[in-house]
């Protein structure tokens, strides 16, 4: 297994399922940030630092290959298994309940302020 294209590959999935940009893996696992759950953000975070020590001769022999494949299996599965547009909805629903909420409480400011002085 070729962890450089094994890596790739995982960030490619990332940026069309999680629509995360950046230059490389390690970029765009920071920028996910949150969106990638507990476990599969530890198992990314750990693939980051294998491959900043794949380039050092010696430290690379210090890496373990078959873990590394099993952390790329557990964030590839999390990956395949989420819906892009599903994701995109939440963020359409999250960002209009925001502004409802927005919307509600400038209406009740509005409500007390003509109470306040008298009009209601």
């Amino acid at each position: 297994m070729d962890l450089y294209r094994r890596t790739a590959r995982l960030a490619r999935l990332m940026e069309h399922r999680l629509d995360v940009r950046g230059a490389d893996f390690s970029a765009k696992v920071h920028r996910a940030g949150r969106v990638l759950p507990r476990h599969v953000r530890i198992e990314a975070e750990r693939l980051v630092w294998a491959l900043s020590m794949l380039d050092h001769p010696r430290l690379s022999q210090q890496i373990d290959m078959k873990e590394m494949a099993q952390a790329a299996r557990i964030i590839e599965a999390y990956l395949l298994s989420v819906d892009p547009w599903d994701l995109r909805l939440g963020r359409v629903v999250d960002w209009a309940a925001g502004l409802a909420f927005s919307l509600l409480l400038l209406l009740a400011l509005c409500l007390w302020i003509l109470f306040w002085r008298g009009y209601l």
